[in-house]
């Protein structure tokens, strides 16, 4: 009796961010028969969830990076190193410059993102937008470092859950280094609009 050939399917992710990452540790725990492939311009991406707990000191840089290149062998999947320019619907290719188109069956998107925000007036000389992660974890280290004891004023542009989170953690690092944080809370929304009354006091 001949035993029918496996299905093989090209899966292609786009990305290292951590949904990439719990697809590709679940993949590993539970294999499927196919073709994993993963995209991303660097062998690490960091985990933006931990990056509150970096500001505020919990965490040192390094500890926030995922490290796809040893997920992609538990995962058996293939790394490919570059950036994403395009996607060829009709041939379903991925386009890597400098790479073979590659193909796929599937193909997942979880990049990260950037803000609008550089564009506004000012921007540029007093403000740093917290996505992409690391050129905000740069600016941040390089503020408190540069940072002495005494009264300094912060101000976070968003009142949502994440801005809020990041002005508790930028509040705590700011007090274990002797400063006297005034912290502010830009939104054009109430503070905290999508929570309920209980939680946001």
């Amino acid at each position: 009796m001949q035993l029918p050939l496996p299905l093989i399917k090209n899966v292609v992710l786009v990305g290292g961010g951590h949904a990439h990452a719990l697809l590709l540790k679940k993949w590993a725990m539970k294999p499927v028969v196919g073709v994993r492939v993963g995209v991303n311009p660097s062998p690490t991406a960091p985990y933006t969830g931990m990056l509150p707990g970096h500001i505020a000191g919990h965490y040192d840089r390094d500890e926030l990076d995922i490290d796809l290149v040893r997920l992609g062998q538990f995962a058996d999947a293939r790394l490919v190193l570059g950036a994403v320019t395009g996607l060829d619907r009709q041939s379903k290719t991925v386009i890597v410059p400098g790479r073979p188109p590659i193909p796929y069956d599937v193909c997942s998107i979880n990049v990260d993102i950037t803000s609008m925000m550089p564009g506004l007036p000012g921007f540029a000389e007093h403000a740093v937008a917290a996505k992409p992660l690391d050129g905000f974890a740069a600016r941040w280290a390089e503020f408190v470092d540069q940072a002495s004891g005494g009264p300094l004023s912060v101000v976070v542009i968003g009142g949502g859950v994440g801005g809020c989170e990041l002005a508790l953690a930028m509040q705590h690092r700011l007090r274990t280094i002797g400063a006297t944080p005034n912290m502010a809370i830009v939104d054009a929304n109430e503070i905290l609009a999508e929570l309920g009354e209980r939680s946001r006091t």
